[in-house]
């Protein structure tokens, strides 16, 4: 990309990055680090025409990752899985949980030239969940 002087590196990463959430283990600084990566790709690799960006969604219902981690927290907490996704939808300003296809829209949106002046952030899909 560099050689071409164009293009966008993207990552998907979670709200862990930004919260303290209990049985994360060592998601939260994974998370946090594929962030600060993102930041730093972008200031070696944006005079050279590229692009980093990063994008983090609350969970998402409708991905089978999160299906299994909901059910593993909600096992963990000793309530249903329906129990722990109410929970975390609760969280959000709009009582609600991104879908995959309202990520896909976003990534679209953030890899095409419309989104040109953006680099070395991280796109917050919380709902609000993280205010910043």
């Amino acid at each position: 990309m560099a050689a071409k002087g164009s293009g966008v590196l993207m990552t998907v990463t979670s709200s862990p990055s930004r919260v303290a959430i209990p049985n994360m283990g060592g998601v939260a600084v994974a998370m946090a680090a594929e962030e600060a990566l993102i930041r730093n790709l972008s200031a070696e690799l944006g005079p050279h025409g590229v692009r980093a960006i990063g994008l983090r969604p609350q969970g998402m219902p409708d991905s089978d990752t999160i299906k299994e981690v909901y059910g593993l927290h909600a096992k963990a907490n000793g309530i249903t899985r329906g129990q722990f996704h109410d929970m975390i939808e609760q969280r959000t300003h709009r009582k609600r949980l991104p879908s995959l296809q309202e990520m896909a829209e976003v990534a679209t949106f953030m890899a095409s030239d419309r989104a040109s002046a953006m680099t070395g952030t991280i796109v917050n899909m919380s709902l609000g969940a993280i205010a910043d």
